[in-house]
């Protein structure tokens, strides 16, 4: 069986240049994972718990499976415990604006920094300009998706458990880590199925609503038109340009000195500030130790002569 991929992993961001697309076949994709990787269904048996097989029925499984009741694999084996399901409608929503494939609502906006647009030390020294980054957002086309999807089991024990997990994650956002959609189950029904001989087995139905937008990929490839357009500088502007980056260094650097000969200045008043808060403390208390002993009166600094009141 060839492997499954997953393409709403395969969206990348890091080009200097990227349209992002997203078509029915990445929201079929994401059932399934979250299916997978979320629900994770299970039965129980001789051998302890094993997962129960999702599948996405084709046109001709599904009709295969419509007829015959059942899921067979190639050999015509039923297989159970398994899930299958297939989109089988799609609605336009009434949420947003439906695009216009002549006239697309699309955004572009530059990305700050990345691996590729780095703006560090090295780089200013080197005169090295960060490469510029583009990314484009086109308004999507809001649809809302109908999944049929059938259960069977051996044992209506087993069917139990299974509706028990996939009910547990109704009405939920259901995706992976970039893409997810909101999904409703309204209901499940469960009947017994069996064929002429020996095959039976217990089987529900249920439909899954989800809604979900569409980015058509013939709207992307249009997308470089929407691109800013981006002129090269003269030589003589570009040193122009640098002429004023570098004065505005200078200054800031000028300006970083004075800063810190001004703390250094703050720091000197403040020390001097503190040794005449002690000259004064000094003088107050041999002012009180002298008119304790002379009394009121006059010093005269020249002679040491002390003239009491």
């Amino acid at each position: 069986m060839a492997k499954e991929i997953d393409r709403s992993k395969e969206i990348d961001m890091t080009d200097s240049k990227k349209a992002i697309s997203l078509g029915l076949y990445d929201i079929d994709s994401v059932i399934k994972y979250y299916f997978d990787n979320v629900i994770q269904p299970t039965v129980g048996g001789q051998d302890g718990k094993a997962p129960v097989p999702i599948i996405y029925a084709s046109p001709e499984k599904w009709k295969s499976i419509s007829k015959g009741g059942f899921l067979r694999d190639s050999k015509g084996k039923i297989q159970l415990p398994a899930i299958a399901y297939q989109r089988t409608s799609m609605e336009n929503s009434i949420i947003g604006t439906k695009v216009d494939v002549n006239n697309p609502l699309v955004q572009s906006y530059q990305r700050a920094y990345s691996s590729k647009n780095k703006y560090d030390n090295f780089s200013r020294l080197n005169s090295r300009a960060p490469i510029r980054e583009f990314t484009n957002i086109v308004i999507p086309d809001y649809v809302k998706l109908t999944y049929e999807c059938i259960i069977w089991a051996d044992y209506i024990a087993q069917l139990n458990l299974i509706i028990e997990d996939i009910n547990y994650s109704a009405n939920q956002y259901w995706g992976n880590d970039r893409l997810k959609f909101l999904s409703k189950i309204s209901s499940f029904a469960t009947s017994l199925v069996s064929e002429s001989g020996e095959d039976r087995a217990s089987k529900a139905t249920f439909t899954v609503e989800m809604n979900g937008y569409i980015i058509p990929n013939n709207i992307q490839k249009s997308l470089s038109n929407f691109m800013p357009k981006e002129n090269k500088f003269t030589t003589e502007e570009m040193e122009a340009v640098s002429s004023i980056k570098t004065s505005f260094e200078e200054l800031t650097f000028k300006f970083g000195q004075i800063e810190l000969e001004i703390q250094n200045l703050e720091l000197e008043k403040a020390k001097l500030r503190e040794e005449l808060i002690s000259v004064k403390a000094n003088e107050s208390k041999t002012i009180a130790g002298i008119t304790t002993k002379y009394g009121d009166g006059t010093l005269d600094p020249e002679t040491g002569v002390f003239i009491s009141k």
